[in-house]
């Protein structure tokens, strides 16, 4: 069971992302492909961590909403800290609205 999802990377989050994903105890770890995603998602390698790729929205997939969501001192901590994002289903509603405004556009 998955207690908190910890992300790292600089790029703001999107459905269609694709991720880099890790499990390390209970926790879902996810990088994104940018310089800072890749660093973390390289040590997490390097340790033997088993991964998967797939699209943000999949990796979300099946999670309790009440799930904590964290980033620390990267662009996807201030893109949740401006969202006020604090648990998947806070991120999957920022996601939602993000698209919308988009599609709007």
């Amino acid at each position: 069971m998955v207690r908190e999802v910890w992300f790292f990377g600089d790029a703001p989050p999107t459905w269609l992302e694709p991720v880099i994903v890790f499990e390390e105890g209970d926790a879902l770890v996810i990088c994104d492909f940018t310089e800072c995603g890749l660093y973390i998602a390289s040590k997490y390698m390097r340790r033997g961590y088993r991964w998967r790729e797939e699209r943000l929205v999949d990796a979300l997939e099946g999670l309790d909403p009440s799930t904590p969501v964290r980033a620390y001192n990267n662009g996807k901590a201030l893109w949740m800290r401006r969202m006020e994002v604090e648990t998947v289903g806070d991120l999957i509603r920022a996601l939602r609205a993000a698209r919308e405004w988009i599609l709007r556009a």
